[in-house]
């Protein structure tokens, strides 16, 4: 399996139980914000994970949009949670686990926020 930048697949993060109640929970979509060197390259993948949740205008969301960013429903990447995880362990199953592509536009901005979040400048 090859995953790329901007690809919307599906991550098994961890059980409910297993982890603090600020974090994904298993299954959730997630943005493949790394560069596609490194995805041909490693073993593990950095994720901006996705929810439904409703979208509060902070600086470490961006809204996606069924119509032009690859999501079924109105969604928000949370840029606060990015994390790496095993592309092998934690995407599902390989015939399914792409959901979709973020537009070049959402991408842009995903790229300010990370930039943004992490300080990097």
């Amino acid at each position: 399996m090859t995953v790329a930048r901007g690809d919307i697949v599906r991550i098994d993060f961890p059980e409910e139980d297993e982890i603090p109640d600020c974090e994904f929970d298993s299954p959730h979509p997630a943005v493949i914000v790394q560069n596609n060197s490194a995805n041909h390259e490693l073993a593990t993948v950095t994720v901006v994970p996705i929810t439904t949740n409703e979208y509060r205008g902070k600086g470490h969301e961006i809204q996606l949009f069924p119509d032009n960013d690859g999501v079924e429903r109105q969604s928000v990447a949370k840029v606060n949670l990015i994390a790496s995880v095993s592309i092998q362990d934690r995407i599902m199953n390989e015939e399914e686990w792409k959901m979709g592509e973020i537009s070049p536009v959402k991408m842009d901005e995903l790229e300010a926020a990370i930039s943004s979040h992490l300080s990097i400048w």
